[in-house]
């Protein structure tokens, strides 16, 4: 009878097994989830310049000079948070400015765009040497960089005209002022192009060169000159009657201005070429001269260099005792 029983819970534990199986089921329960943030890079300053307030150039300040700071700043991360500041240390141009805000936006120098600028500043007086500054970024998840490196020149020092020199077009009348004849204007430095034509920047355009004939005193011709109009290059005494006036003492004189128009001009470190274009206007022709003589340049005070130093104003006079053009 004992044998009986065992077989009986044998047989009934075997008879529920399936069931009991069939009972677990694979499922899967997201209840708990953990988030991360994505960003973990600080942001990075790609490029950075000081310049003056006003100008093209960039690069260098004088003591007491207005200045902006700019750069360009990327956060990292995937996706990136976002940058929240953008900062500058600049006491050693300007004390006190240890955390200078830079702003977003769109700004444009010597050719560069940036992303960010400083308001303007001024830098403290007297100043001189190179100043070092900092920029550090910070973004959206309190990541922050500080970058060291950066720079900035004082230049104190006017810039003077130096150097003048024409030069004859190929094929053409050495003597004689004609098209594609050279006009080369050499300063001690290099000019901001915008201090010589507004939104200049030293490529390639159109200008016009007037020449005046130096009229008669009595029975002697004065010397001829040349300009630019509208541009502050100054007068350039050509120290001779011939090349646009008269050739024989007191005859033809006083001849109305001629000019040639379309006259490409373009800067080059510190050097400013014209070229003249197309002959305009004047009552009279030009004559091929043929004797040696010094030009006289009288600068004036507009032009600039990178810093913001006006220039001297000072006169250059050849000392090649050649003929012109």
């Amino acid at each position: 009878m004992r044998h009986v029983v065992r077989l009986l819970v044998a047989v009934a534990l075997i008879a529920v097994a399936p069931a009991a199986l069939a009972a677990f089921t694979s499922t899967t329960s997201a209840a708990n989830t953990v988030a991360t943030a994505a960003d973990w890079t600080a942001p990075s300053v790609g490029s950075t310049v000081i310049a003056k307030s006003t100008g093209y150039l960039a690069g260098s300040i004088k003591q007491g000079g207005t200045y902006h700071v700019y750069a360009n700043v990327t956060d990292g991360g995937n996706p990136p948070s976002g940058i929240a500041t953008v900062r500058s240390d600049v006491s050693a141009v300007t004390s006190g400015q240890t955390s200078l805000t830079l702003t977003a936006g769109s700004y444009s120098v010597n050719g560069v765009s940036y992303g960010y600028r400083s308001a303007a500043l001024t830098a403290g007086s007297p100043l001189s040497g190179t100043k070092a500054y900092t920029i550090t970024s910070t973004d959206a998840l309190a990541y922050s960089n500080l970058q060291t490196g950066y720079s900035v020149a004082l230049d104190n020092t006017a810039p003077t005209a130096t150097g003048l020199s024409t030069g004859n077009a190929g094929g053409g009348n050495h003597g004689l002022a004609e098209a594609g004849d050279t006009i080369t204007f050499t300063f001690s430095e290099q000019i901001d192009p915008q201090s010589i034509l507004a939104g200049w920047t030293g490529a390639s355009t159109n200008v016009t060169v007037e020449f005046q004939d130096g009229g008669c005193l009595l029975v002697l011709c004065g010397s001829d000159s040349f300009t630019v109009p509208g541009l502050p290059f100054g007068t350039v005494n050509l120290a001779s009657a011939g090349y646009y006036g008269c050739t024989v003492i007191g005859i033809v004189c006083d001849k109305t201005p001629a000019s040639f128009v379309n006259s490409p001009m373009v800067a080059s470190t510190n050097t400013i070429t014209i070229t003249l274009g197309t002959r305009s206007g004047g009552n009279g022709s030009f004559n091929d001269v043929g004797s040696n003589n010094d030009m006289a340049w009288d600068s004036t005070t507009t032009p600039y260099d990178a810093a913001g130093n006006a220039a001297s104003g000072n006169t250059f006079t050849e000392t090649d005792n050649d003929f012109e053009f």
